[in-house]
């Protein structure tokens, strides 16, 4: 089974995307989410899919969640991608990847599941030990 690994920084991200887009609506930040959730499997079954960014960071890869305007960048690993960055694609990339210091923090997901929350409301995501 591939596996997707989320760097700390791209939790951050999710969790980032989901609080601005749930400001407006809730039901929307849930499609957004899965809809970046379901991508990135299917990115993790086949890696290659995504285009190269060498220039952005030796290894990255990139892939657009359509019609959100996201970019999930990842690397390839020996299970499935590691999850670097999810970020919108009007944001200028190369400034993002030059200012941000390089973090080896991992995480492994089985899935993002809209159905756990924590108490406060936020996303809780279901962490495989």
């Amino acid at each position: 089974m591939s596996q997707v690994d989320l760097t700390a920084t791209a939790q951050r991200d999710l969790d980032d995307i989901w609080d601005y887009i749930a400001a407006y609506n809730l039901d929307a930040a849930d499609r957004v989410i899965d809809k970046i959730d379901l991508v990135s499997y299917q990115i993790a079954r086949l890696p290659n899919i995504g285009t190269n960014c060498d220039e952005l960071s030796q290894g990255l890869r990139k892939f657009p969640v359509r019609p959100d305007e996201y970019v999930l960048f990842y690397r390839q690993i020996e299970d499935g991608i590691r999850l670097i960055r999810v970020l919108h694609g009007r944001r200028d990339l190369p400034a993002v990847f030059r200012d941000e210091p390089q973090s080896n923090n991992r995480h492994r997901f089985v899935c993002l599941s809209r159905e756990l929350w924590d108490n406060s409301k936020s996303r809780v995501w279901q962490i495989r030990a």
